[in-house]
Parts: structure tokens; sequence; C-alpha cells
């Protein structure tokens, strides 16, 4: 089995979210686990390593002071909505908003996502 980069979709959750490397998800009995670079549970608490077909009624998890969405995780069109929906900001992350736009393109392209920006400038007379 060879490594998945970081972000990399791996499967869905009981909701029908993508869980992709380097996500955390939450079994039915409360057990979180990381997805590794081959597509593997791992139990952050020791237990073992598992085939995401193997666990329950999976979902994606965020810890539990609402830690900010991971950019490698979510495709750059897809970004602002998933923030939108877990009820964050994306300036919440100090690591997200030092960061440059071309910055977060670079990243973005060397996880393998094809980059656009759209910009709107209004200029009111």
């Amino acid at each position: 089995m060879s490594k998945m980069k970081a972000g990399t979709n791996v499967g869905l959750d009981k909701n029908y979210n993508n869980i992709c490397v380097g996500d955390s998800i939450k079994d039915k009995d409360g057990y979180i686990y990381t997805i590794s670079q081959y597509g593997m549970a791992v139990r952050n608490d020791g237990g073992g390593t598992f085939k995401l077909s193997d666990l329950t009624s999976i979902e994606l998890w965020t810890s539990p002071d609402n830690a900010a969405v991971k950019i490698g995780s979510i495709p750059d069109a897809d970004l602002l909505a998933e923030v939108k929906k877990r009820g964050l900001n994306y300036t919440e992350s100090p690591e997200i908003a030092k960061c440059l736009d071309a910055e977060l393109a670079a990243e973005l392209r060397a996880r393998g996502y094809e980059v656009k920006a759209t910009k709107t400038t209004i200029i009111e007379l």
C-alpha cells in the first residue's frame, strides 16, 4: 500500500462528509481516530489501527475547543463553506490568519489541488 498525501479522500462518514488523510473521526463508542497516510484509522489512545469499514457510525470530529478547519483536508473551493458550516471564521486560526494568499495557494497546489481565485472590488463614488 502506498502513502497518500494529506487531504486525500479515503471514504465517507455517516453524514456523507468526506473523510481524508489527516482528519480525525469518532466512532459510535466515542473513540477518536486519526486517518493515516495509508488510509487507516489509528486510535488516538493507542488502541490499534483499523480499516474504515471495520468501524461503526463514524463521523468527522473536531476537538471540544472547536479547532479550526484544516486546510489540507478541504478543497479550496469548499473551504469557506465548510468553515461557515462549522460556525467558524477562518481568521480564528492564527496559522491561517498569518498566511498570505500566495502561501495558502502554494500549499494547496503542493497537496494536489487546482487553485483558482476570484476577487471582487467595489468602488463607490
